[in-house]
Formats: structure tokens, C-alpha cells, sequence
């Protein structure tokens, strides 16, 4: 499950899967639609990512559920019910992205970037050494967490970014 997908591409670089549930608002999804081709394994859903709809699409079976981007755009607080629900699913993980919390300030303070064009601000954010609380305090059962720094750069511009990968395992 893929949600808030956008105009990502993995699920074309991905394989192995049976199943690709892609979770959008309903104007990028019709976009989304009209710019790629897709076979019967990929499912939509026009909706928020917030609504239980969605869990109406989903197979029996392990269950892989990607939020990249997208998190800190929500209320934290709805984040959490989301995780609680997928919590109670066994075989499931998440991997969705955290940001520190001054990146959050720094959205509120950044001016529009065009007449016409503002970016949305991000709600809430949390260092990496945060995340593994944090989930295991959203979760109805406990989960294995892990939460990593994210590279940026190749060779000698490498660095690491104050960004983490968390991913949530509900065995």
C-alpha cells in the first residue's frame, strides 16, 4: 500500500508484489491515472489516506504500507489512530519518513514560493532518537521498530540528512 503516492514510481521499479494499493486524493489520482499505465495488480483508492476505506482493498496476508513524504503533513494525532488501526493487522509493516522538529518550523517561517503557489506546512515532527517511542506509544500491540538516518549525496558529497526511515514491524 502506497499512501499518498503522488507521482511516485515504485510500484514500477518494485516486483514481487501480488498487489499494489495506491491511496491518493482524488484530483492526483485522476492525474496519476491519465500519465501511467497500469496492469490488474494495481488497485486505487480516491481518497484520503486518513480514511478506513482503504483497508477494504487490502488482501489477507503480510502487508507492506509505505507513507513517504507524507506524515508530517498531518495531524499527528491522526497519524496515530492510522498507526493503531494497522496495528492491530499482524503481518504488517510501515515505513513512512520523520522530520526534526525545527524542519517544521522552518515550513512555517518559508514565504509562498509563487503568487499562486504555496507549499503546505508540515504539521509535527521528531528526532530519530523519538521514533521508536513514539510508534510503539501510537500502537495498539507492540511493535519492532527501527528508525535510520537518511543518506543524501553519492561518494564524497555524501552526507546524512537530520530525516529518518522508521519502519514498524507488527509480527
Amino acid at each position: 500500500v502506497s499512501l499518498g503516492e503522488g507521482f511516485e514510481t515504485q510500484s514500477f521499479r518494485v516486483h514481487g508484489y501480488r498487489r499494489w494499493v495506491s491511496v491518493d486524493r482524488p484530483e492526483v489520482m485522476s492525474a496519476r491515472q491519465n500519465v501511467f499505465s497500469f496492469d490488474e495488480r494495481h488497485v486505487f483508492y480516491s481518497g484520503s489516506a486518513l480514511d478506513e476505506a482503504w483497508f477494504d482493498l487490502l488482501e489477507p496476508g503480510p502487508l507492506f504500507v509505505v507513507a513517504q513524504g507524507l506524515f508530517f503533513y498531518l495531524a499527528e494525532t491522526k497519524v496515530a489512530e492510522l498507526v493503531a488501526k494497522l496495528s492491530h493487522r499482524p503481518q504488517t509493516s510501515l515505513a513512512f519518513d520523520v522530520i526534526p522538529p525545527w524542519t517544521v518550523l522552518m515550513s512555517k517561517l518559508r514565504p509562498p514560493v509563487g503568487r499562486s503557489l504555496n507549499m503546505p506546512r508540515m504539521q509535527w515532527g521528531l528526532r530519530k532518537s523519538e521514533a521508536a517511542d513514539r510508534v510503539q506509544s501510537w500502537s495498539e500491540r507492540p511493535p519492532r521498530v527501527e528508525a535510520e538516518t537518511i543518506p543524501m549525496g553519492m561518494g564524497p558529497l555524501r552526507f546524512e540528512m537530520p530525516t529518518a526511515l522508521v519502519v514498524a514491524h507488527w509480527d
